[in-house]
């Protein structure tokens, strides 16, 4: 068996190249011929929110909310990599004020929520899981908690 195929290498004028080169050494040529043929591209398995992504998710929740005590819907915001929808029931809690209608927000509380986040700088765009919370954007944005 071996005979038959070194006999049809060598008809593709492969022959000398595999009968010297080990079995690895095939397998790495062709994975190394394979990479270099195609472009690759890596996707992160992870979006990761910093500081500016909580600010920007932060800024569309308060604007969601206005002068409500009660939000229940979708907040979608686009940050420079990717997209992330909140989807939230939330409960707003105001300090009183006597001399304007509707006071501050002091206390925000989720009653449900969801964040989804599309990467859309891949050749497709794709849903990735994230490491948003929900407690971190109130610590940090609301300074409350």
């Amino acid at each position: 068996m071996k005979n038959s195929a070194q006999t049809r290498l060598r008809l593709f004028g492969l022959g000398e190249q595999v009968a010297q080169a080990t079995p690895n050494e095939s397998q790495n040529r062709a994975e190394s011929k394979a990479n270099t043929s195609q472009p690759t591209t890596t996707t992160p398995s992870e979006i990761t929110f910093g500081s500016k992504e909580y600010a920007e998710v932060w800024q569309g929740v308060i604007e969601a909310i206005g002068d409500g005590s009660f939000f229940a819907g979708k907040i979608t915001t686009q940050h420079s990599d990717f997209c992330s929808t909140l989807t939230a029931t939330l409960i707003i809690h105001r300090t009183p004020q006597s001399n304007q209608k509707v006071g501050p927000i002091c206390k925000i509380v989720p009653v449900w929520w969801d964040m989804t986040t599309l990467a859309d700088s891949f050749p497709t765009p794709c849903e990735l899981p994230n490491d948003f919370s929900f407690k971190e954007m109130l610590k940090q944005e609301l300074k409350i908690i």
